[in-house]
């Protein structure tokens, strides 16, 4: 006898909307098992289930520089060589910009330009 599987896959894209700094964590169970059964099996799941949305709580970073150098330390302030340039979040801050590490080639750089190096003048 030939054997065959029945299965049903989907994927549930919640309407909740996102504000800045915020994340949505899910938990989903996908079960395989006979159609029939299926409904009993997911019950088990039920409580188990998560979407929920959180606000994470940053940590401070610091940009500091010396010589013609730069570094960044999320830990220890004290153990930075040179002199801080500012102090920022590891999450989004209301009223804050972004700031961006990039390379190229020889080139680094920390903007608040993501695609600064996309101009061919400044790559």
């Amino acid at each position: 006898p030939k054997k065959h599987r029945d299965a049903i896959f989907f994927q549930v894209r919640p309407g909740a909307r996102i504000e800045p700094g915020q994340l949505m964590t899910t938990r989903q169970y996908f079960i395989s098992d006979r159609y029939e059964d299926l409904d009993a099996q997911a019950r088990q799941y039920t409580e188990e289930e998560l979407m929920e949305r959180v606000s994470p709580a940053g940590r401070p970073v610091q940009l500091y520089s010396y010589d013609s150098e730069f570094g960044a330390s999320v830990a220890d302030f004290n153990a930075c060589p040179g002199s801080s340039v500012c102090i920022g979040s590891t999450t989004p801050v209301s009223g804050s910009k972004p700031l961006f590490y990039a390379e190229c080639v020889s080139n680094r750089i920390v903007t608040f330009d993501q695609f600064h190096f996309a101009n061919p003048s400044t790559a």
